[in-house]
């Protein structure tokens, strides 16, 4: 069976006195606690991310957060780790609907915007990928321990029992695709007793979410079943209206439905299955275009790049409100229009079985995704890519299908004594197959990629002179990458990748409430084959070696919790795109590649505070900064573009990552108090702040900072809660991100011209909405 959940304190003291002592304690924690220990920890505790504030204050109800970021449960306060956690409860509060909402409640992680669908890609750490949709993100989703190969922001929170953002590199338990960090989404297991509930939430722009889920026992003490649904639509915003054809940009509508179901099977052996279906229809992303020679700069090109003369790049602060969206999108009538479908089975079988204090856990994982998205490549009314094959050709097409099997299984020591290990094994095969349909270089058109994947994973810790803890986790993988080209010349590639990824973390705890790390951890992505026509560019793997002292902490009676981690980063061979001309004296080669461009280093911190300041007041805070720097050498696309490759590696060298700002800031204050004897009231306000952040590696185009404030209001009974909020009260305008379109010149037509940002990304206004919530 799984680890009963402890107490920081408990987990502690039983390490340090045995097993014995250690049940004691927690027998007699049950029967008889002492009031002035316990009531300042009940109203501190719940400060914890993830852990409900109102559900303590008003009931003193101990809840604590348990996490499973080194693939065992263990309380929050007690792994060595940079890790934010939201409970269901937390989620719901804070009027989290899906992860894109979360983000701002997360010191150094931001969601890089695209321009079509759900592929927002989430960076921590400011360590940013070329791709997400690829097999080979920089960071993963997990649900219920799974790997996902895409994003998944519309998974129904209702059935989430935790969502886990844990930050730095895991790639020695979680295995590949976890360079910079990992989001595990951790369902609700179904329930001994009927329980359930419905919300709905309603408001501006059209806004609106219907969510019901359903537990409840089949047989009494032997099976479970837990069922959920869930209806969103979204209009968009008027001012995301398209002028060439009156279409409002940015809608959405996605239903999704959840099922688990649970077996006591015996004394020792549990087995848990879930399954989660989803549809999404979305519209083209609400994304506008600059005019051609926005804030442009003009700069000497280099003498030695073919036809150069002069060109310029967007110098200074993108502003949304000189953006215009005016893109040709009448070329789908046979696909219903522009936009992006998904659809997505998610699928997982966990089976434990406990003999003497051991466990031996399986976890096999599905998962299927296809999506289409239909959009206007060249940004444009009028197209510049019509030479490629007619009037339609740059209004593609695209079609991506997803497959992936996903096997684990581990065995894992008693977690009481001084030394607790865990062994494993994991497989997983991804594979993915792309075809345009219509579009423009069509040639490059359908490819078939596969990963084969298997590994061998181990921890154990030690505990020593009473308060010290080692920690030693590790991995060996092998990756076996096949890429196909099976467009009008087919070419197929492969190559094999092998790694040890160690993890080292010393733990020291002076106290019971108090305990200080270090840790050394390697992160590690796979390479890639070649390109088809590219042999001089094999991607080799990306790499980092990441250094963290950290502490975790209560102080003043446990009223004042505060965590902190302080880190660097040596980020080696860098993935991105990489421009060159094939041939070197003809301008119409050319080309980019995706490659490794150059070494960067990352200094930062990470701070999250909680206090209560009185019974039934709370506030929260959270500090992030991640300071990127570029080193000699380091290429960029833009800058190669723009000045050669020479010049190019001297341009970046000491510039910042993009997207992703330098310091980051979250505040949250609660007031909850009661209203009759069945009643009570709740106003709750969220302030977000975000420093500059950089277009590209050049570092000459940012967004200003941001400054967004949410306020949420209502009451709630056992049963029933209304809540009205309004979000982004300053209605800051603030750019989400940005994209890098070229035009090409019209005369060369391969040669770059004027602008090289040609579409940025609109932020929600301001808006309002109405939540209705029934449980029982």
């Amino acid at each position: 069976m799984s680890t009963m959940n402890q107490s920081t304190i408990s987990q502690r003291r039983q390490r340090q006195r045995g097993p014995a002592a250690g049940a004691a304690l927690r027998e007699g924690r049950r029967v008889c606690v002492s009031r002035h220990v316990l009531l300042p920890a009940l109203l501190v505790l719940p400060m914890l991310p993830g852990v409900s504030l109102e559900a303590a204050a008003q009931t003193l109800a101990l809840e604590e957060i348990v996490v499973t970021a080194r693939k065992r449960d263990e309380n929050l306060q007690d792994v060595p780790l940079a890790i934010t956690a939201f409970s269901s409860e937390e989620l719901r509060n804070r009027g989290v609907s899906n992860l894109f909402e979360a983000v701002d409640f997360v010191p150094n992680l931001v969601l890089e915007p695209r321009a079509i669908g759900n592929d927002e890609r989430p960076v921590i750490r400011g360590m940013q990928g070329p791709e997400f949709f690829g097999l080979s993100p920089a960071v993963s989703y997990f649900v219920d321990g799974v790997a996902l190969v895409a994003p998944f922001g519309n998974l129904p929170l209702g059935n989430v029992e935790r969502v886990e953002i844990i930050r730095g590199p895991q790639s020695a338990l979680f295995g590949r695709s976890t360079f910079s960090g990992a989001i595990n989404y951790i369902t609700k297991r179904p329930s001994d007793a009927l329980e359930g509930d419905i919300a709905l939430d309603g408001g501006s722009d059209g806004k609106f979410e219907v969510q019901g889920n359903l537990s409840g026992p089949i047989i009494e003490n032997r099976m479970s079943f837990r069922l959920g649904a869930q209806y969103k639509t979204f209009d968009g915003e008027e001012r995301w209206t398209n002028a060439y054809s009156g279409e409002k940009y940015g809608s959405k509508e996605n239903m999704a439905l959840s099922g688990a179901l649970f077996l006591d099977a015996s004394e020792n052996l549990e087995v848990d299955l879930r399954v989660t279906y989803s549809e999404d229809d979305n519209g083209p992303g609400a994304y506008g275009q600059f005019a051609p020679d926005y804030k442009r700069d003009f700069v000497a090109l280099n003498p030695d790049q073919p036809g150069a003369d002069a060109a310029g790049w967007v110098s200074g602060e993108l502003d949304a409100d000189d953006l215009t969206i005016n893109v040709r999108d009448d070329g789908y009538a046979d696909y219903g229009g522009p936009g992006f479908d998904q659809e997505t089975w998610l699928t997982s079988l966990r089976l434990s079985y406990d003999f003497g204090g051991y466990e031996i856990i399986s976890v096999t994982g599905y998962n299927d995704l296809f999506w289409e998205q239909r959009d206007n490549q060249s940004r444009t009314p009028v197209s510049i890519f019509e030479f490629f094959g007619g009037p339609n050709a740059p209004q593609a097409v695209d079609q991506y299908s997803t497959e992936s099997i996903d096997q684990e299984i581990k065995i894992a020591s008693p977690q009481q004594g001084a030394f607790r290990w865990l062994l494993g094994g994991t497989y997983r095969r991804d594979e993915r197959t792309a075809n345009r349909l219509q579009g423009a270089l069509q040639t490059n058109f359908p490819t078939f990629d596969q990963v084969r994947n298997w590994g061998v994973f181990g921890s154990a810790s030690y505990d020593f002179m009473e308060r010290y803890t080692l920690n030693i986790e590790w991995r060996y993988q092998e990756d076996r990458i096949r890429e196909e080209d099976q467009g009008a010349t087919p070419e197929a590639f492969s190559e094999k990748f092998t790694a040890f990824l160690p993890r080292i973390i010393l733990e020291y705890a002076p106290r019971d409430d108090l305990m200080l790390y270090a840790m050394f951890a390697e992160g590690y992505r796979p390479g890639r084959t070649r390109e088809a026509t590219n042999e001089d560019f094999r991607l080799e793997p990306e790499l980092n070696n990441t250094y963290e002292l950290g502490v975790k902490s209560l102080w003043m009676d446990s009223r004042l919790l505060v965590n902190a981690a302080f880190f660097y980063v040596d980020w080696q061979d860098l993935w991105s795109r990489f421009s060159f001309f094939r041939d070197p004296d003809d301008a119409t080669t050319l080309d980019s590649v995706l490659t490794n461009v150059g070494d960067a280093s990352v200094v930062g911190t990470e701070i999250e505070i909680s206090y209560v300041i009185s019974e039934g007041w709370t506030a929260g805070l959270s500090y992030g900064l991640s300071d990127v720097e570029f080193r000699d050498g380091f290429q960029t696309r833009e800058a190669t573009d723009l000045f050669g490759v020479d010049v190019g590696l001297e341009f970046v060298e000491g510039n910042q990552s993009r997207y992703s700002p330098k310091q980051s800031m979250t505040f949250n204050s609660t007031w909850r108090q009661a209203l009759t004897a069945d009643w009570e009231y709740f106003v709750r306000a969220d302030y977000n702040y975000q420093a500059k952040r950089f277009a590209t590696e050049l570092n000459t185009a940012y967004y200003g900072p941001s400054h967004r404030a949410n306020l949420r209001a209502g009451v709630e009974s056992e049963n029933i809660s209304i809540t009205a909020y309004a979000n982004n009260l300053f209605d800051d305008s603030t750019l989400a991100g940005s994209g890098r379109f070229v035009n090409l010149h019209p005369a060369t037509r391969r040669r770059p011209s004027d602008n090289f940002i040609a579409e940025g990304h609109f932020t929600r206004g301001r808006h309002w909405g109405i939540a209705l919530r029934y449980a029982f």
